[in-house]
């Protein structure tokens, strides 16, 4: 996961801890600081890492669930993750820590990679306690707690998963739209590649986009993703749009043919069988607009959830305000 994705998703978990809202999250973890015993820091972390299945899980330390975000010193980071290491059987999570600033505040986030599962942990009772039989354990979480994963766990591990499919997002756009109630609208074109050849689902109400304006997290009231299949005059008069966006004039000779059902969208869902474009699009309400009045740029972030395995892709994008002949927009901001 880039530096910045993990910033934005620590981002807007604070911003959910300020406003004293329930985290309800299995992937993400909140401590005031760094935990002193290390084997407990090693259990929690394989059994918070084993649930996940292959999904990051983000340790926000410097952050307490009662009392809000109280920062963190973890200049001994690098020693206290070694020796954590040492209680995993083999592989533990790969870790990328990345401080953030809050409001005066520096919080360390702390993003583990958990696709080398499952992880087992040493029983520290092992051999000093008379009769402890358990040298080693396959630890599980479960809501807040950590218990020994039992069969039904195992097999949920060891099953298959689907891997998820590549995303390349190629052109981005948000504009306010006209009308007795008018609202932010956002377009989002991304390429995908399936990188094995069994089918995947993600479901509308499962996906969710946001972005930061102000301070204020806004979140958008729905989306839908749809492809060149199933419609080809929307396609080429989005395209027609972007272009013209882009240049600053009416662009009126980009036709876009539809391909084979690589992807096949419906009314709830798409499934992605193979390669092919999809088109993101949703709503922010006309405050959203209105917090952004003052921003030359911002984030926007969508994410994804499979269906089966609810493994969660997000998507980030850096659009920057442009004055068009048609007004203003925000569109993909381009590498320099």
């Amino acid at each position: 996961m880039k530096p910045i994705e993990i910033e934005s998703w620590a981002l807007r978990v604070l911003e959910n801890v300020e406003k004293r809202s329930s985290i309800e999250d299995s992937l993400v973890e909140l401590k005031a600081e760094l935990p002193k015993d290390l084997n407990k820091a090693a259990r929690r972390i394989g059994g918070h890492a084993n649930a996940a299945r292959g999904e990051s899980i983000l340790w926000l330390i410097g952050v307490d669930e009662k009392n809000g975000i109280v920062g963190a010193d973890c200049l001994e980071l690098s020693s206290w993750f070694s020796a954590v290491k040492q209680f995993f059987d083999g592989a533990a999570p790969g870790l990328q820590d990345v401080n953030v600033s809050h409001k005066g505040k520096t919080i360390t986030a702390l993003c583990f990679e958990t696709s080398r599962f499952p992880f087992v942990v040493k029983n520290p009772a092992f051999g000093k306690v008379a009769g402890e039989p358990m040298e080693w354990e396959v630890p599980w979480r479960e809501a807040t707690s950590i218990r020994s994963a039992g069969r039904n766990d195992l097999i949920l591990l060891l099953s298959p998963l689907s891997k998820l499919p590549k995303i390349e997002i190629l052109d981005a756009d948000m504009c306010l739209t006209s009308g007795p109630k008018p609202y932010f609208h956002f377009v989002l074109i991304a390429y995908v590649v399936p990188l094995d050849s069994q089918p995947i689902t993600f479901p509308f109400h499962k996906c969710t986009a946001c972005f930061n304006a102000g301070g204020n997290q806004f979140t958008a009231s729905g989306i839908v993703l749809t492809t060149p299949q199933s419609n080809i005059k929307k396609w080429n008069a989005l395209q027609r749009s972007l272009m013209a966006s882009l240049y600053d004039r009416p662009i009126q000779n980009v036709e876009l043919r539809a391909g084979n059902d690589a992807i096949e969208a419906t009314a709830d869902e798409i499934v992605v069988h193979g390669a092919g474009k999809v088109l993101i699009e949703g709503d922010f309400n006309i405050t959203a607009f209105t917090a952004m009045s003052g921003l030359s740029e911002l984030e926007l972030t969508v994410t994804l959830t499979e269906a089966i395995t609810e493994s969660r892709m997000p998507l980030s994008v850096r659009i920057v305000k442009s004055e068009t002949n048609t007004g203003t927009v925000f569109r993909r901001a381009t590498a320099n």
